[in-house]
Order: structure tokens, then C-alpha cells, then sequence
């Protein structure tokens, strides 16, 4: 029988010290302080952390720029305040009538930390991994894989009707799912994924079933997708914004839908350009609807998409693709860096040592 794991007297945890703001961010944002733990608790849990979500909407919730005039959620990142992300940790200790017991495997949003104290009564609910899945692939199943999910099948109702679906960021932790959704799970003819190397568009087209990859850092990239489009875009599926959404609207088929799930060329500022006006004419001539999407609006249905993603994962119908960032607690911003970089395949875990 496996001993206790002993209660820490202290936490570690990250804390944003300064907004980023038209700017890159880097590890000078954050700082890393040390509290006291105070267990003296009702009802509450103590948990160890061990892998951390890495998601480009942290860094739309911890902008001060032109992302938070009208934000969609309330402050989360504030300066002087844990950085926000979900984690996936073991329950070590629990004090009055929680649901849990030591020694379980849970997903919350626990944040940057090595441990973490919980109330499990306040904010989001803290969820039990089952033991069907390991832990690091529940973070698959996660923010990224429920913004798949029902941004897909929910808002964009897609259909095997449509007979081409061009998904943008196509090897990342939203795209890299609702490839293999149009392809394996719905059966769409023509699923045209786009990513930044020549070696994601080799893994997505081997891993996710993906019939054509293009790189849009290739020269040729622009007269490349016109020619995989001959029939046009009857779901554009979106999570960069900039030149691959406007190249995409000028492709969209009549009655198409354009979903936009991110615009990660825009968070860092790395694009500033808007939809252009030959691109948004298409828009009025094909009669063609945008669909903005928000995961919030689903929370309620988070059960039902868990279960049929992992349902699916068990059966082969799709890869839970990852890539693991092995990382101490005091290089958890460079995990961040890594994924804003737009390096790894799939869903980017930190995984404490």
C-alpha cells in the first residue's frame, strides 16, 4: 500500500506581475512567490499538481490591450494573481465532505503552481479523470478538445454535406481534433488541414487522416490552395485570423459557414491585418455565414462531450495528439513561450518533474 504523500507547509505559485500589452510575452511577466499553506479548511482539498494546460486563450485573458475592451469572461488574470490554467493534479489530502478522497486523479483550473488548495464548492468544477484515461491525455479532453467539439458539431452543425472542410492551425490542440472529427467521425470528402512546417503536415496527414496538408510558410502556398479548393470551402473552420482567414473567404462555396474559433496571429501581434474588401464581398455573393464561438456557452453539455471523445480515442476513430514539455516549476513560462511559438504537435502539456 502506497504511503501518504506528506501535506506541504507552502505553496509555490506563478503570478502575473505585469499585463502584456502589444507585446510578446515572456517569462519578465510573471513572477514566482512563495505562500503559506492554510489548511485550516471546512471543506477542501489539497492537490499535487502534475501536468499543466498550455492554451493560446490564456493569452487573450491576461492581454491590457484592445482584446479586453469587451471581454467575454471576468478578469482571471490580474497582476498579482495566479496565472489561470487548467490543470490535471492527485487529491493528497481533503478536509470535510467533499467527493473526494486522497489518491485520486482530478482535473481544475488550479493554475501555475506546485500544489494547490482548493475549495471545491467555488469557481469551476473540479472534475474525476477516469481511470479509463491516463491523466496527460485528459488535458486532450479538455478546454481544447470541448472547443472542438462543440464548436463543430454544436455552432458549426457541420454534416457530411459539406464536401470540403479547410481547418486552419490544423496540427494544434483545437485544429488537430476537428480534423479527425470531419474525417474519421463524420466522413467529409475533402479535409484540407493548414499548418507552419513541412513535418506537421506530414504528422497530421499520417495521424489525423487529413486528405491534403499545406504549409502556409510555403512560397506557394496561396496558388497551392487555390488549386485543393476547386469546389470551394463549404466549412472554413478558423483559429488564426490574418492572411489564412481572408485567403479562405475568398475560397468559401455559397451558403458556406466560416467558424471562428481563435485568431492566434493576432495575440501577439504578430498580424495585424484585417479581412480584406475582396474577401468580405464574397461574404455578400456567396451568402455566406460567420459564426463566432465561445466554449462557455457549453459547460452545461461538458459530460456528453467528454464521454464521446473518449469513447471515440478508445475505438481508434481519433489520436489523442499531444506533445509532453517536461519542465520544473520555475521553467512553466517557458512552456508557454514554447507553445506561442507555435512548437509542438497537438495539445502542449507541462509536465512537472
Amino acid at each position: 500500500m502506497d504511503s501518504p504523500k506528506p501535506i506541504p507547509s507552502t505553496i509555490r505559485e506563478w503570478i502575473i506581475r505585469k499585463k502584456p500589452a502589444n507585446e510578446k510575452v515572456t517569462k519578465e511577466h510573471f513572477s514566482l512567490r512563495t505562500v503559506s499553506l492554510n489548511d485550516q479548511q471546512v471543506e477542501a482539498l489539497i492537490v499535487s499538481q502534475r501536468y499543466i494546460s498550455n492554451d493560446p486563450a490564456q493569452r487573450t485573458w491576461m492581454d491590457d490591450g484592445p482584446f479586453n475592451d469587451r471581454p467575454y469572461l471576468p478578469p482571471v488574470m490580474q497582476e498579482g494573481v495566479k496565472v489561470f490554467a487548467g490543470t490535471v493534479a492527485e487529491v493528497i489530502e481533503t478536509y470535510g465532505t467533499t467527493g473526494f478522497t486522497a489518491g485520486e486523479m482530478v482535473f481544475g483550473y488550479f493554475g501555475w503552481a506546485d500544489y494547490a488548495l482548493v475549495d471545491p464548492n467555488a469557481g469551476a468544477p473540479i472534475e474525476k479523470i477516469p481511470p479509463t484515461i491516463k491523466p496527460e491525455e485528459f488535458h486532450c479532453l479538455s478546454l481544447s478538445g470541448r472547443s472542438a467539439y462543440f464548436a463543430f458539431f454544436r455552432r458549426a452543425e457541420a454534416t457530411k454535406s459539406m464536401r470540403t472542410v479547410v481547418v486552419n492551425a490544423a496540427a494544434g490542440a483545437v485544429g488537430s481534433m476537428v480534423t479527425q472529427f470531419a474525417k474519421n467521425i463524420i466522413g467529409i470528402e475533402r479535409v484540407i488541414g493548414i499548418c507552419g512546417s513541412n513535418e506537421k503536415c506530414r504528422i497530421i496527414k499520417e495521424k489525423c487522416g487529413v486528405d491534403i496538408a499545406l504549409n502556409y510558410k510555403s512560397p506557394n502556398f496561396e496558388p497551392e490552395f487555390i488549386a485543393a479548393t476547386p469546389d470551394y470551402i463549404d466549412l472554413l473552420f478558423d483559429n488564426v485570423g490574418g492572411k489564412q482567414l481572408d485567403l479562405g473567404i475568398k475560397r468559401i462555396a455559397p451558403m458556406g459557414k466560416v467558424l471562428s474559433c481563435g485568431a492566434v496571429s493576432h495575440y501577439e501581434r504578430d498580424e495585424v491585418s484585417a479581412v480584406s474588401g475582396s474577401s468580405w464581398m464574397q461574404i455578400i455573393y456567396q451568402q455566406a455565414t460567420i459564426l463566432g464561438f465561445l466554449v462557455v456557452n457549453y459547460l452545461a453539455e461538458t459530460p456528453e462531450a467528454v464521454r464521446d471523445m473518449s469513447k471515440w480515442a478508445q475505438e481508434g476513430k481519433i489520436e489523442l495528439l499531444r506533445s509532453v514539455y517536461e519542465a520544473s516549476l520555475e521553467e512553466v513560462p517557458d512552456a508557454y513561450r514554447f507553445m506561442l511559438e507555435g512548437k509542438g504537435v497537438g495539445k502542449l502539456i507541462t509536465k512537472l518533474k
